[in-house]
C-alpha cells in the first residue's frame, strides 16, 4: 500500500518533496517528510533551501541545526547523486549519479524537526 503523499520520480531535494524516512523514535514506520530544515527562529519557508543538507562536523555548532541533534532518521533510498567541481575557482560542476553494486537499497542518516505548529514535517 502506498501512501498518497509518496511520489517516487521526483527525487530532487530542491524540489521539496515528501520522502520517506524511518525516524529513531518509531522504527517500526515509514512516514513522510519533507526536505529542508526551517529553524525555531525563522519568519518563513524559504530558508528550507539553505538547509538541505548538514555537516556532521559543525551540526553542534549552527543555530539552525542544534535544537535538532538528537532527532534522527534513515532516509532509504537506491542511489544518490554527487557533484565534482571542475574548475579551482568552483564554477562549474558535474552531477554524478551513484548506486551500489546490484543496486542494493542503502539509507542516509539525517536529523529530522517536527513542525506541527505548520503542519509538516521537515528533514
Amino acid at each position: 500500500m502506498t501512501p498518497e503523499w509518496y511520489i517516487p520520480d521526483i527525487f530532487n531535494a530542491f524540489a521539496f518533496p515528501v520522502t520517506p524516512v524511518i525516524p529513531n523514535d518509531k522504527t517500526d514506520a515509514i512516514l513522510g517528510f519533507s526536505w529542508g530544515l526551517i529553524p525555531p527562529w525563522a519568519k518563513d519557508t524559504c530558508i528550507c533551501k539553505n538547509t538541505l543538507n548538514a555537516r556532521l562536523e559543525t551540526l553542534d555548532q549552527k543555530s539552525s541545526f542544534k535544537p535538532t541533534l538528537s532527532k534522527r532518521c534513515l532516509v532509504p533510498a537506491d542511489d544518490f547523486y554527487e557533484w565534482k567541481w571542475l574548475d579551482p575557482k568552483e564554477e562549474f560542476k558535474q552531477k554524478y549519479l551513484l548506486t551500489l553494486p546490484g543496486e542494493e537499497l542503502t539509507a542516509y542518516r539525517k536529523i529530522l524537526q517536527n513542525r506541527l505548529n505548520r503542519n509538516i514535517n521537515h528533514l
